[in-house]
């Protein structure tokens, strides 16, 4: 057997390679470069997978997707794609290997982060975020040897419903079952991400994470409109509202009042320590 390929220098491969293949585009007309650039794709994944395999701890699973994990908050479509589609494939990996304890507060802070693209306005991103939490709550339910296949399954199937609506009842479905199973701990990590993305100035990411929010907290349903449009305009409402004059729903205001005082500690200390770091930096 090969030795363990030491953590520092594997962060920093993963780091460079990750971003040389992201600074890659793929020639329209010119076929050696089109190959050029799958064969670059291709041999990426080839070497994460290989990675993950090297070590079955769930501590270096999650440091392999972080490094993929910027590219989920890209502007740029493709990027999202390629981001959600490797993490997708990696936790698909991980449900073959059944070697992985993820009880761990990561499981929350990843359901979250996938949770808020199920409403992508790029379809193929919200079907990858589908699949990795998928993946997600079937590696949970292995940990309390419960096969995914004995339950009734994570997302609906109701073919009259377009995408857009579709989506927004996966994901108060999705957030109903996945609370129900988590930890403390686990649901401590996905509420911090949340809410930080709740406050992004980026409305594509804000305004699905507060329907992300109000879903996890059972308010989704209160939500959703008669379509996606009207869904779309009471969510951007409610975040006004949130945001402009400081109305919360009730269970949004117990939570952040005493119930979960942790969470508000955390997320402060968090953002004291990015400001010390941008201040070291200038």
């Amino acid at each position: 057997m090969t030795p363990h390929t030491p953590w520092e220098l594997e962060d920093r491969f993963l780091s460079l390679a990750i971003h040389a293949v992201l600074r890659l585009e793929e020639p329209s007309y010119d076929h050696v470069g089109q190959s050029l650039y799958r064969s670059s794709q291709q041999t990426l994944e080839v070497l994460l997978l290989g990675l993950l395999d090297e070590d079955s701890s769930s501590d270096h699973l999650f440091a392999i997707l972080d490094h993929l994990k910027t590219g989920l908050h890209s502007q740029e479509d493709w990027e999202r794609v390629w981001a959600s589609g490797k993490i997708a494939t990696l936790l698909r990996r991980t449900t073959l290997l059944q070697k992985y304890n993820i009880m761990g507060d990561a499981l929350g802070r990843y359901v979250a982060e996938l949770g808020v693209l199920l409403m992508d306005p790029k379809r193929q991103v919200g079907r990858h975020a589908q699949e990795g939490i998928y993946r997600l709550y079937e590696l949970a339910l292995q940990q309390r040897g419960i096969d995914i296949r004995e339950t009734a399954g994570l997302w609906i199937r109701e073919p009259h419903l377009d995408w857009e609506m579709a989506s927004y009842q996966n994901t108060v479905q999705m957030a109903k079952k996945l609370n129900a199973i988590f930890t403390p701990e686990q649901r401590l990590a996905f509420l911090k991400t949340v809410l930080r993305a709740v406050w992004d100035p980026d409305l594509q990411v804000s305004q699905p994470a507060l329907f992300l929010l109000f879903a996890f907290l059972g308010l989704g349903k209160e939500v959703l409109g008669m379509d996606a449009q009207g869904t779309e305009a009471k969510i951007r409402r409610c975040l006004h509202r949130l945001r402009e004059c400081g109305k919360q729903p009730m269970e949004l205001r117990w939570l952040l009042a005493g119930k979960d005082d942790m969470l508000i500690d955390d997320l402060e200390e968090e953002e004291e320590t990015e400001e010390e770091e941008e201040e070291a930096e200038e």
